[in-house]
């Protein structure tokens, strides 16, 4: 089942790779050196996929020209799209292969912009960095309850989190209190497997561009 298992995931690499770096957190492989190679077959598709598009593009403008419609054909072309796709992919490629760099598609990376400039406004709200505060429990539905003053975006149920040498998942969250995010974890049930572990200390929200680290048995 392993080899089945590596293969999928090789193959859904290929995908993940167009996704900003911020939304695929929750993929098993975060590495950008073990992404290289799917970064690479991802830029051969797109290419691929767009490269009948200059061609196309290039015809019907031509035509366009000929009809007496002028930019019309160059800026209402059914084959922009293609072209975009074409040379994005190629860009992409490039990138890969000349610096190892996973670059995601254009337009979720827009979005990711929009969105670190909306945390960052966010953040300035939110008051001082300070440390997390740990509390444990007995008797309770929870093993642990973390207040933290930044929300964890890479914590949930399907994630299991490692924290002082056990490992724990995420029942629930809450907003609310001086340090706004509240989060109740239990320890993980012995049939639960373990697929994408993060490792957790207090201290990790004081270095908010630090990305989560994976944890290594």
């Amino acid at each position: 089942m392993e080899p089945l298992l590596r293969l999928v995931t090789a193959v859904g690499s290929v995908f993940v790779c167009v996704i900003p770096e911020r939304y695929r957190r929750w993929w098993p492989i975060r590495n950008e050196a073990e992404l290289r190679g799917p970064a690479i077959a991802s830029g051969i598709l797109e290419t691929l996929i767009g490269a009948p598009g200059p061609a196309l593009y290039f015809a019907i403008a031509l035509d366009a020209a000929r009809s007496g419609l002028g930019i019309s054909g160059l800026i209402l072309n059914p084959y922009l799209f293609l072209v975009f796709v074409f040379f994005e992919g190629l860009f992409r490629l490039l990138a890969a292969l000349a610096s190892a760099q996973i670059l995601p598609t254009l337009p979720l990376q827009i979005i990711a912009w929009i969105h670190a400039a909306r945390d960052k406004a966010a953040a300035s709200k939110l008051g001082t960095l300070i440390a997390d505060r740990v509390e444990k429990a007995e008797g309770k539905s929870y093993d642990l309850r973390v207040l933290s003053c930044r929300s964890k975006d890479h914590w949930n149920t399907f994630n299991t989190i490692h924290f002082d040498g056990e490992f724990y998942q995420l029942l629930r969250e809450e907003t609310a209190g001086a340090r706004q995010f509240e989060y109740f974890l239990r320890r993980n049930p012995a049939t639960r497997l373990l697929v994408v572990v993060y490792e957790y200390r207090p201290d990790d929200v004081l270095n908010p561009s630090v990305p989560p680290r994976r944890w290594k048995p």
